[in-house]
């Protein structure tokens, strides 16, 4: 099937032609946002950095489930945005009180990702990396749109939706569109969350009970390729005092200072006080 830019859900006549829509909607996304925490260890390196998860430590049941797979090979997921304003939800979620947000331009994510050459790509077990032991070889490399579902008329059936759109598509295949593995599905509750993934994978052989791999990126060139946000204040719960918020902002600036963006660059929130 071949899609365009009008290619609506209804147009989808099969779950195989709805796993290449996702891809192909997810290849084109203007940005790819992440609100994480300072605490993450991927802050330790000079350029930014994108963390893959196994999975294993989800909170979502089927999505946790769905990245073991049969195949001898074990999933690693970078789980990002691609909406283009903020969100609260996700802000209270996973930047906690020590947050921000990594915008990386579609261009400069297909660069991080070697997708023009086709040529793979290296991640590394742990940061920082100190010999070619923690270094693993990618060949492999999906990006998909999430797909939501939510019970249709009876509790046999399902509809799916696009987080973007009111539109619901009867799900009408036999199989269960949760136990087909070629498309990432997430509860309807989950669609304000606007998700693409990022999928590689590596030998069962070689996974040794990893549960991240980190994928160290080249340097951005401007702000148009990488942007850094810092988490508004209100985003507190009343945890954050003016001294701790000095000091976050003072991390942010270091932090675009040592990727080599400008600190008057440095974005503050859409959201203000």
């Amino acid at each position: 099937m071949i899609f365009d830019k009008d290619t609506k859900l209804k147009d989808i006549t099969n779950i195989s032609d709805l796993a290449d829509f996702l891809c192909w909607k997810g290849e084109r996304h203007h940005y790819f946002s992440k609100y994480v925490n300072f605490n993450k260890e991927y802050f330790k390196t000079s350029t930014p950095t994108i963390m893959f998860s196994s999975g294993t430590e989800w909170e979502d049941k089927n999505d946790r489930e769905n990245m073991n797979r049969n195949d001898g090979f074990i999933y690693f997921s970078c789980c990002m945005t691609y909406l283009t304003d903020e969100n609260i939800a996700m802000w209270k979620l996973y930047g906690n009180w020590n947050g921000v947000l990594l915008r990386f331009s579609n261009t400069y994510i297909k660069k991080c990702l070697n997708l023009k050459s086709n040529n793979g790509f290296d991640v590394y077990k742990k940061l920082p990396a100190v010999s070619n032991e923690d270094k693993i070889h990618i060949d492999y490399v999906k990006i998909q749109d999430v797909i939501y579902y939510g019970k249709g008329e009876t509790d046999n059936e399902l509809y799916i939706c696009r987080p973007d759109s009111s539109a619901q598509w009867n799900y009408k295949e036999n199989k269960d569109i949760r136990d087909y593995q070629e498309i990432i599905s997430k509860r309807a509750g989950w669609r304000f969350e606007s998700e693409v993934r990022i999928t590689i994978r590596i030998p069962k052989e070689k996974s040794a009970n990893i549960k991240h791999l980190y994928l160290v990126c080249p340097k951005p060139s401007d702000e148009k390729e990488f942007e850094i946000r810092k988490q508004p204040s209100f985003i507190t719960d009343g945890l954050l005092t003016k001294k701790n918020f000095g000091y976050l902002l003072d991390k942010v600036e270091k932090l675009a200072e040592l990727y080599g963006i400008k600190q008057n660059d440095v974005k503050v929130s859409q959201y203000q006080d």
